[in-house]
């Protein structure tokens, strides 16, 4: 059985709602937030050196994006450029002790807000809400990979996906989760 259209609009405004609290509580958070391209970047990098052009990836943004974020790291002390042994035209970017007890830090403060808040949730309704939005977050990625998401307007189809059209040619997925959530965003807005 698949869900009818009002429950996929209050899935959509439900992510939309979730997506604007996380961003409003990153925000009042500042120095303890555990959100943004800076603590993605440390993340990523807590345990093996990373190529810059990876961390982009892995973070579903522009490569200079992530390259500013590697920079305003590096200016506080939390990460470093190394040259990268097997190209020399590549760096890795590593975490410094100082960013190490960042990250940390910062990690321990969100958990203990988020158990906080969540002190009335069970175990059992931890573990479903995590496979529920581990299933779901899954099945966007998959969606979105195969939208042709503008920056002007509303997601759609790529041309060979569209009803009506003939041609069988596989498209190359040009839009990460994030930027397909933007639109959506502006969407239901």
């Amino acid at each position: 059985m698949t869900i009818d259209r009002g429950r996929a609009g209050s899935l959509v405004a439900g992510l939309v709602s979730l997506v604007r609290n996380f961003r409003a509580a990153a925000h009042r958070e500042g120095e303890h937030s555990v959100s943004g391209t800076k603590m993605g970047v440390l993340r990523l990098i807590r345990d093996d050196a990373a190529r810059l052009g990876d961390l982009a990836t892995q973070l579903m943004v522009a490569p200079s994006v992530a390259s500013r974020a590697v920079d305003a790291l590096a200016a506080e002390g939390s990460a470093e450029r190394r040259p990268d042994p097997h190209d020399a035209r590549a760096c890795l970017v590593t975490i410094t002790a100082h960013g190490r007890r960042r990250l940390v830090d910062r990690e321990q403060f969100a958990l203990g807000v988020v158990t906080d808040v969540l002190s009335d949730w069970t175990p059992a309704q931890a573990d479903q809400a995590i496979r529920l939005l581990q299933r779901l977050d899954g099945q966007l990625a998959e969606l979105f990979s195969r939208l042709d998401v503008p920056t002007d307007g509303p997601a759609r189809l790529p041309p060979q996906d569209r009803p009506g059209h003939r041609t069988t040619t596989a498209s190359t997925a040009t839009a990460s989760t994030t930027t397909a959530a933007r639109s959506l965003e502006k969407t239901t807005a």
